[in-house]
């Protein structure tokens, strides 16, 4: 993994409606119809993004939310922005 740039800012994609079905969290990309189960940390996530945030203060919010150390939600982050970007259900924010 390259390093995590803590000044770059994400936004959920705006096509992106997240929903807690039962309980499974699911993210549905309106435009292209894909769908994507969240486990509960993602889900926040995402959920935190709806706004747009860098990383740095994403994993300050996640740390304080879930009580773990910076280290163990920066990793969480390093894993799982990658993934949410090539899903395209964050975008880089301006």
């Amino acid at each position: 993994y390259s390093m995590l740039d803590l000044t770059k800012k994400y936004k959920r994609n705006p096509d992106v409606i997240i929903k807690n079905i039962g309980k499974t969290q699911v993210a549905l990309n309106t435009e292209s119809g894909s769908e994507y189960k969240l486990n509960e940390v993602s889900y926040d996530m995402l959920e935190q993004l709806s706004s747009g945030l860098s990383v740095e203060t994403l994993i300050e919010t996640m740390t304080q939310l879930y009580d773990v150390s910076k280290e163990t939600m920066t990793a969480d982050c390093k894993k799982w922005l990658p993934v949410a970007l090539e899903k395209e259900l964050i975008l880089l924010s301006e």
